[in-house]
């Protein structure tokens, strides 16, 4: 039996879940700002995706209808995790976009464009989302499993995640679908024992793709020895392809100045995918740069004095996170600026000493190409109409399932 109360000192909505023969507390804030001083007592440095900074950009500019929920667990009073939700509307005839050059990969191509387009445009809720739909990995949660066992966290996670779900709608929202974001195999085999018989639907959407910087890096000159010729040969097709551009670092006030022509870019490479979730604030990356400093670096592509592209880089601990991206798509073919983009990404890996460099989900192929590596992930989403989730989850799971032909490249010598 679940017991709640509002706590005006803390402005958080205070609920008591069972778990075995305890009860632990759960809060739940709207606001990082209400929520920080338990927060940053357990959130671990080395993942600056749960930490304060990183959460007040996105409150700050959030996408386009999103709002967050912060839950804390507590042990007779001791703190021992946190879970990171969004909550998202989604309109499915905004989110789907028409194909371009006769690629449609959305996950309602299999039913055909007509039908496609009448049932998109019936579609439209708001999800609970534990995890973050602008990044790729595990960024929804963290427990310390030194006072809890990991199948006790997922399992007070779904409790917690219910009680969720009742308390938006006390709130007025309606939240008919819940998505657990972003398994690895190793944390996915034990969440799998406890999202199944919660009636979670299980699905991979696309690997996360992500190379390893080896130690005997020390520049990027010794990345390309440690290539085959073949793709040496390709590398150096591409910067020659590349040689006209002129890139820097954009500062915050350059960030600032050139916000229109940023989002510009931004919008065409948007608005060749098949299908997304959501739609950044034209502040995002201005937001970014005032609070992350030298974590976060905007690089402008330009050609005769002119941006045609950029690329974002964040600092997260050991590892570089590959984020948004914008160019005009003509420079692809002529001077193959996302190829460009890619081998930067990885110089600047190189250079800041980190272990991996995150390139995340699409282009699966070409990433391949420059060493990057595919990694399965597991997501999980259960419908709240029992009904509904029964009958009508598999075909969504099924479409979302479908996987992008590609072919694994290798570039490194044996």
């Amino acid at each position: 039996m679940k017991r709640y109360s509002q706590s005006s000192a803390t402005k958080a909505m205070q609920y008591v879940l069972t778990s075995g023969s305890k009860d632990i507390q759960l809060s739940i804030y709207s606001s990082i700002e209400d929520a920080k001083s338990e927060w940053n007592a357990i959130v671990p440095d080395e993942n600056v995706f749960l930490q304060e900074q990183f959460l007040r950009v996105l409150e700050e500019y959030p996408p386009e209808g999103m709002q967050y929920r912060y839950l804390i667990f507590k042990d007779d009073q001791n703190l021992f995790g946190v879970a990171y939700c969004q909550v998202q509307y989604f309109k499915a005839d905004e989110s789907i976009n028409q194909p371009i050059d006769g690629d449609d990969p959305c996950f309602f191509k299999a039913i055909g464009k007509s039908l496609r387009d009448l049932v998109s445009k019936m579609v439209e809720f708001n999800s609970l989302v534990c995890g973050n739909l602008l990044l790729t990995g595990e960024h929804g949660y963290y427990f310390d499993y030194s006072k809890v066992e990991q199948k006790q966290a997922y399992e007070l996670l779904v409790d917690a995640l219910n009680t969720t779900i009742q308390h938006l709608s006390k709130e007025g929202i309606n939240t008919p679908l819940i998505f657990l974001k972003d398994y690895f195999p190793d944390t996915s085999s034990v969440a799998k024992k406890v999202y199944a018989p919660a009636k979670f639907h299980d699905f991979e959407f696309q690997p996360n793709m992500l190379l390893n910087i080896h130690p005997e890096w020390s520049n990027f000159d010794d990345y390309l020895s440690a290539m085959s010729s073949k793709y040496r040969v390709r590398a150096r097709r591409a910067f020659k392809k590349g040689k006209d551009f002129s890139k820097r670092e954009l500062s915050l006030e350059e960030i600032d100045e050139n916000r229109e022509r940023i989002y510009e870019l931004y919008e065409m490479v948007l608005n060749h995918a098949g299908f997304n979730t959501m739609v950044l604030n034209k502040e995002y990356f201005f937001g970014l740069k005032k609070r992350l400093e030298d974590n976060f670096q905007l690089v402008g592509y330009y050609l005769n004095d002119e941006l045609v592209g950029f690329y974002t880089t964040i600092i997260n601990h050991e590892e570089l996170e590959a984020h948004f991206l914008g160019f005009d798509h003509t420079y692809n073919r002529t001077h193959q600026i996302y190829l460009n983009m890619l081998y930067d990404m990885i110089k600047r890996g190189i250079y800041c000493g980190s272990k991996q460099l995150v390139f995340a989900r699409t282009a699966l192929e070409i990433k391949s190409s420059v060493g990057a590596v595919a990694h399965d992930m597991q997501c999980y989403l259960r419908l709240q109409n029992k009904l509904h989730n029964r009958l009508l989850m598999k075909s969504i799971v099924n479409y979302l399932n479908t996987p992008e032909e590609w072919t694994p490249r290798h570039p490194f010598k044996a």
